[in-house]
């Protein structure tokens, strides 16, 4: 559950009427921004509509998990959902035929107090109303950089072919597809889980197959946060390089590895160390291994299960001990422990002090509705941790951590050496923990009291 980012999009002709001698026209829009969380988002009618006329909506939302619900009673037909990544991102499209009666709004559902979503409102004339729709088709992708709209095929002239496109867990923006004429353009910008959408047309005057519809993110936000957040990690296993007096890895364990946002830079930056991927998302680890000529072994839900021969100068652990429960913390640390090199260096990352603050000042919610975030905040207050599952799964889902708390696993498992404790290191919002493996350090018997609390 590592991902390059979540996107879906989806293709939508429109019928001409038979008619019309005009084609189907754009006549007006309306785009919103739902409450940053909130469980509804309120759209708008557009201006100038007419009895006749066609409205498509487009409801774009992160972690509404049941998917939105359309209004009661206002005549909307749904088009399409799209589901991404678990539900980082959902894509709803809906038409409806103006009847005159309108309200000025409707109020969409999403399912859950803590969505993030986008919404517009497109009214179009000259669309068939009896039948409105002539094709449609929907995608998603976690993990390339383009979006991607796929082919349908229409069988009649001058179609209004639309082309939209939604991205959650980032705050992106995407160019049109040649030859297309972008109509909405929204983003909910959040630092964590952005939600995005961008819809987009073009008149097919001649009938048949449209092709895939390419949208293309602009550079510099579909880049940075992937490419920041490998640096920093980067820089940390640089660091730990130079505070332990090494010079070279040569063996190096990415776990979870995701889709390379740090096994790239490690790559680059030792061409001839030999490197593992391992993560339990497979097309990940395929990614990995085809892409930045890593060895792919795919994890298991029980880590002791994952078979791992090698071992290895550095394991990488970036972004999985802020989603354990304490239980699971000492199987991965003794995991890795069995598979780290003397004087191998182990760097993790854990949420500390900083995430417990937003979440105290209610700054960022991390998918949790209010008594959840209660429930987790006075457990940490009790025994310097807290975990608390994410909705709709289990096993999965937030940790927190006090250092001292982390520091009192750690010694429980030597011959971990802790070679020092960054907080907010890691992209100024995880703390990044290093240790060695030094034999000689700390005799078992003599050093590892039980912690207080754990």
């Amino acid at each position: 559950m590592y991902y390059f980012a979540a996107r879906a999009a989806q293709t939508i002709a429109l019928r001409p009427t038979s008619a019309s001698q005009a084609g189907i026209t754009r006549i007006s829009h309306t785009a919103e921004v739902g409450p940053n969380p909130g469980s509804a988002i309120t759209t708008h009618k557009p201006e100038g509509v007419e009895t006749g006329d066609l409205l498509i909506a487009v409801i774009a939302s992160s972690f509404s998990y049941q998917g939105v619900t359309a209004p009661p009673g206002g005549g909307w037909v749904k088009l399409l959902n799209t589901s991404a990544a678990d539900a980082i991102v959902q894509l709803d499209t809906y038409y409806k035929v103006v009847n005159g009666n309108e309200p000025a709004s409707w109020i969409w559902q999403l399912n859950n107090l803590n969505a993030r979503s986008t919404g517009s409102l497109t009214a179009y004339r000259g669309v068939d109303p009896t039948s409105p729709i002539v094709a449609t088709s929907g995608d998603s992708s976690p993990r390339v950089v383009e979006a991607s709209a796929p082919a349908i095929t229409t069988n009649v002239a001058n179609c209004m072919v639309l082309g939209i496109f939604s991205e959650g867990q980032a705050d992106g923006k995407f160019i049109p597809p040649s030859g297309f004429e972008e109509v909405v353009n929204i983003t909910c910008s959040d630092p964590n889980f952005g939600n995005y959408h961008m819809m987009c047309e073009k008149i097919f005057v001649n009938m048949g197959i449209t092709g895939d519809l390419i949208a293309k993110p602009t550079v510099d936000l579909a880049n940075d946060n992937y490419f920041r957040i490998g640096t920093s990690a980067l820089r940390h296993i640089v660091l730990a390089m130079m505070a332990t007096f090494k010079q070279d890895l040569r063996s190096i364990l990415d776990l979870p590895c995701g889709h390379g946002r740090v096994l790239r830079h490690l790559r680059a930056r030792f061409p001839n160390a030999s490197i593992t991927a391992c993560d339990l998302n497979r097309d990940a680890v395929d990614f990995c291994a085809t892409t930045f000529g890593a060895k792919g072994i795919y994890s298991r839900e029980n880590i002791h299960e994952t078979s791992i021969d090698d071992k290895f100068d550095l394991i990488w652990c970036g972004s999985l001990f802020t989603h354990l429960d304490k239980s699971q913390w000492s199987a991965f640390l003794e995991f890795f422990l069995n598979h780290l090199e003397e004087g191998g260096l182990l760097i993790f990352t854990t949420h500390g002090r900083y995430v417990v603050r937003r979440l105290h000042q209610r700054e960022e919610d991390y998918h949790l509705d209010e008594l959840q975030v209660s429930v987790l905040l006075d457990e940490y207050k009790r025994m310097g941790f807290g975990y608390m599952d994410y909705p709709s799964t289990t096993d999965y889902g937030i940790s927190i951590s006090a250092p001292s708390w982390v520091l009192s696993v750690i010694q429980r498992h030597p011959p971990l050496r802790i070679v020092s404790f960054d907080e907010r290191g890691w992209d100024r919002h995880h703390d990044v923990v290093v240790c060695a493996r030094d034999e000689e350090s700390f005799p078992v018997d003599a050093c590892c009291p039980e912690p207080d609390r754990y």
